[in-house]
C-alpha cells in the first residue's frame, strides 16, 4: 500500500515546493476539439465586411465631391472649364482627376487600417485556438495567450509602420508597372503614381500588417514570412478564411485595376474616358474604381467561399457524431442481446 501511494505523495510535495513547475497538460476531448476546429465568426466577419465595403465605395464615390485645397497648384492644370462639356457642370468626380484619386487614397488608407487591424486580431485568435485544440491546460494555456498578446500589442507600432513602408516601396512598383503598360510617363505622373499608392492600400497594406513584410533575413520568422507571402500571392493557396480575407480583396484589386483600363481608351465620349487633348485627360478614373471595386468584389468572394466552406465542415462534423451516435447504439443493443450467464 505504501508503494501504491509514493507517486501520489511526490506530485504533492512538488507542487507544493516548487510554484514554477507545470502542471500535466492533458488533452482535449473529441467534442472540444471539433469545435475549435469548426470555429468560424460568420456573424462578426459578415458584418465587419458589409460595413468595410459600404463605407469605401462610399468614400470613393462621395469623398471627391469635396474641394481638397492642400493639392498644389498643378493639380489643376489639367482641370477643364465645365463649358467644355455640359454634362461636366455637375460632375466633381471627373473634374479633376488626381484630386479625385487623392480622396480614394485618403479615405482607402482610413479604412484599411481598421480593416488590417481587425484582420491581425482575428489571425491571432485563429492561432490560439489552433494551439489550444492540441494541447489543453487551463493555467499553461491562459499564460501562453497574456505572453502572446503582450508581445502582439507591443508590437503594433513596428508592425504598423512596416506595413506603411512596404505598402510605400509597393507604391512606387505598382506606378512603374503602370507606365509599363501604358500609362501617360511624363504628363500625368502626379495621376500615375496616386493609382499606384491606390492599389498598395488595398494589396499589400493588410498582408504586410497581418502577416509581416517578407525580408531576405536568414532567420527562420523571415524565411517561414518569405514562404508564406510566396504561397498565398503566387501560388494564390489560401488555407484559411484569414488567408482568403487576405488574398481574395488583393486579387480582385489589381484584375479590377486592369480591367478598369479597357472602357477608358474606347470612343464613348463620356467624360471619365481617356482625351489626345491633355485638359480633358481623365487619368485614372476608370482604373481607379476598377481597383476599388475589385476590392469589394473580392471580400464579397472571400466571405462567400468560408461561409460555404464552415458550412460544409459543420455538416461533416454532424454526420460524424451522428454516426458515433449509432454505432453507440449498436453496440449497447448487441450487449443488452447477450446472455446472461447463470
Amino acid at each position: 500500500m505504501s508503494h501504491k501511494h509514493a507517486p501520489k505523495q511526490a506530485n504533492k510535495i512538488d507542487s507544493g515546493t516548487s510554484r514554477t513547475s507545470t502542471p500535466k497538460s492533458t488533452t482535449l476531448p473529441d467534442g472540444d476539439s471539433q469545435q475549435i476546429q469548426s470555429f468560424f465568426p460568420f456573424a462578426t466577419y459578415t458584418s465587419i465586411v458589409g460595413v468595410h465595403t459600404t463605407l469605401l465605395l462610399f468614400s470613393s464615390l462621395f469623398l471627391p465631391r469635396r474641394p481638397l485645397p492642400i493639392l498644389p497648384e498643378y493639380t489643376t492644370t489639367y482641370a477643364f472649364n465645365a463649358a467644355d462639356d455640359p454634362r461636366l457642370q455637375t460632375n466633381r468626380l471627373t473634374e479633376n482627376p488626381f484630386r479625385t484619386a487623392v480622396w480614394i487614397c485618403i479615405g482607402t488608407l482610413i479604412l484599411q487600417i481598421w480593416w488590417a487591424s481587425w484582420i491581425r486580431r482575428w489571425s491571432l485568435d485563429t492561432r490560439d485556438l489552433s494551439k489550444a485544440g492540441k494541447v489543453y491546460n487551463a493555467a499553461v494555456e491562459v499564460t501562453e495567450q497574456k505572453l502572446q498578446r503582450q508581445t502582439w500589442n507591443s508590437g503594433k507600432l513596428a508592425a504598423f509602420w512596416t506595413a506603411c513602408l512596404s505598402t510605400l516601396v509597393g507604391s512606387f512598383g505598382f506606378a512603374a508597372l503602370a507606365m509599363l503598360f501604358g500609362a501617360p510617363l511624363y504628363s500625368h505622373w502626379p495621376h500615375t503614381y496616386a493609382l499606384g499608392l491606390l492599389v498598395s492600400l488595398l494589396t499589400v497594406f493588410t498582408p504586410a500588417y497581418t502577416l509581416g513584410a517578407p525580408s531576405l533575413n536568414s532567420d527562420v520568422v523571415s524565411y517561414v514570412t518569405r514562404l508564406t507571402w510566396i504561397r498565398l500571392f503566387v501560388e494564390l493557396s489560401p488555407r484559411s478564411p484569414v488567408e482568403r480575407a487576405v488574398v481574395y480583396p488583393a486579387v480582385g484589386a489589381i484584375l479590377g485595376c486592369w480591367t478598369g483600363a479597357i472602357p477608358a481608351g474606347l470612343d464613348w465620349e463620356e467624360p471619365w474616358q481617356a482625351s489626345l487633348y491633355p485638359h480633358l485627360h481623365r487619368w485614372p478614373l476608370t482604373t481607379s474604381y476598377g481597383a476599388v471595386g475589385g476590392f469589394v468584389v473580392g471580400s464579397l468572394m472571400a466571405l462567400g467561399v468560408s461561409a460555404v466552406e464552415n458550412l460544409a465542415h459543420l455538416g461533416r462534423l454532424s454526420q460524424e457524431d451522428s454516426s458515433s451516435l449509432k454505432g453507440a447504439h449498436k453496440s449497447q443493443g448487441k450487449m443488452s442481446k447477450k446472455p446472461k450467464p447463470q
